[in-house]
C-alpha cells in the first residue's frame, strides 16, 4: 500500500478560519491609521503655533491673532505654513489656537488649545489624551 501525503480537508479548514480570525482583529487598527496620523498633525501643529506665539510675546510683540492664519501670520510666527493638503484650518484668538476640519461626509471637529488655562479641548470624535492633545473616540 503506497503512503500518501499532504493535508486533510480539516487541516486546511482549521488554518484558514485562525488567518480568517486574526485578519478580523488586525484590519480594524489599520483602518484608522490614517485618521489618527492626521489627528497627531494637528496636535503637532497647534502645540507648534503656542510656542511660537509664547516666543513672540515674550520678545516684547503681541498675539498673534487671525481666523483663518494668512502666510503673513505664519510668517509673523516664525513658521512655514501648511502644505495646502493639510486637513485642518488653523486659527488664533488671544489667548486659544484651534484647527477645525470638516471631512468630506462627516461632521465638524475642533481641536483648541487654551495657553491661559494649559488646557486642549477636542469636539465630536475626538476625546483628550492625558498628556495632551486628542486622538480618535
Amino acid at each position: 500500500m503506497k503512503k500518501q501525503k499532504g493535508f486533510t480537508l480539516i487541516e486546511v479548514l482549521i488554518v484558514v478560519v485562525i488567518i480568517g480570525v486574526l485578519a478580523s482583529l488586525v484590519i480594524p487598527r489599520f483602518l484608522t491609521a490614517p485618521e489618527k496620523a492626521i489627528v497627531a498633525e494637528a496636535n503637532q501643529m497647534l502645540g507648534s503655533m503656542v510656542r511660537a506665539q509664547q516666543a513672540v510675546i515674550d520678545s516684547g510683540g503681541t498675539f498673534v491673532a487671525a481666523s483663518p492664519f494668512t502666510s503673513v501670520q505664519w510668517t509673523s510666527l516664525g513658521m512655514r505654513e501648511p502644505a495646502a493638503t493639510s486637513k485642518f484650518v488653523y486659527s488664533c484668538t488671544s489667548p486659544t489656537c484651534s484647527a477645525a476640519r470638516t471631512p468630506s461626509g462627516g461632521s465638524a471637529s475642533t481641536i483648541t488649545f487654551s495657553s491661559a488655562t494649559n488646557t486642549w479641548a477636542c469636539t465630536t470624535s475626538y476625546t483628550p489624551l492625558t498628556n495632551g492633545g486628542c486622538t480618535l473616540a
